[in-house]
């Protein structure tokens, strides 16, 4: 007998048919009956159940970080395989760090084996890059032929696994100093200077407690204000200096 286990049996969850016998008589007239699963008497249809194993595995990628910096964009890929043996169709996409809520996969039915693919970008937050990197989970969701849904958390290069997705980012930490004198103008020995510090966070990653330490004006860890510094933002402070004869 020739196999009949085909991707229509499989998603109906059972093999439903009938066979016809057909014999001679001693009057060469034909004999019929159509077959029962368990009677000579009756003709009710065979019917074979098959194990349903409906499963679906998500795989999430992003595009290159290189360069990339606060305000920039990622591309995320998410790719869905039919990892069991029955049909699913409507794939869609949730993933909380990306704002994307039933996100349609391409094409909406999956056979076995087959997978469905859609994109979605992502805007890098400073919260992101004071981290060095994007941490986050994408869910998939499908229907199987009982129009029940098949789930999978996403992994970053398997179908059979569930890690997070970890996307790296390039910090710069950097800092720059200026320093600036008030007038001296008929300042004499004796007299102060008010020196002014100005820190600039000129990186990419938030800095905190910035203070300044001068040896010739006897200062250490004099803490500016603010003690927090976004990129691009500033701290001051200020400190006296006596003049001497020397």
């Amino acid at each position: 007998f020739p196999s009949h286990d085909t991707t229509a049996d499989m998603d109906a969850g059972s093999i439903t048919n009938t066979a016809i016998v057909t014999a001679k008589d001693p009057l060469n007239r034909n004999v019929t009956d159509s077959s029962d699963n368990n009677s000579n008497n009756e003709n009710d249809p065979t019917v074979t159940p098959l194990t349903q194993t409906p499963k679906i595995g998500l795989v999430k990628t992003s595009s290159s970080t290189t360069g990339k910096t606060v305000g920039d964009q990622i591309m995320y890929t998410f790719t869905a395989t039919n990892t069991g043996n029955v049909t699913l169709t409507s794939p869609t996409i949730t993933d909380a760090k990306l704002g994307v809520t039933n996100l349609a996969l391409s094409p909406t039915t999956l056979t076995p084996g087959a997978t469905a693919t859609g994109t979605a970008n992502y805007t890098i937050t400073q919260t992101d890059m004071d981290s060095g990197k994007i941490v986050n989970t994408a869910i998939v969701t499908a229907k199987d032929p009982l129009n029940m849904n098949v789930t999978d958390s996403s992994d970053n290069s398997s179908n059979s696994e569930n890690d997070p997705t970890v996307t790296q980012l390039t910090q710069t930490p950097k800092i720059g100093l200026v320093k600036t004198a008030g007038s001296t103008s008929g300042k004499t020995v004796g007299d102060q200077i008010t020196y002014t510090f100005t820190a600039t966070n000129t990186g990419n990653v938030t800095l905190s407690n910035p203070i300044i330490s001068d040896a010739k004006l006897g200062v250490t860890n004099l803490a500016l204000s603010p003690t927090t510094l976004a990129p691009g933002a500033t701290a001051t402070g200020t400190a006296n200096y006596t003049i001497t004869q020397a």
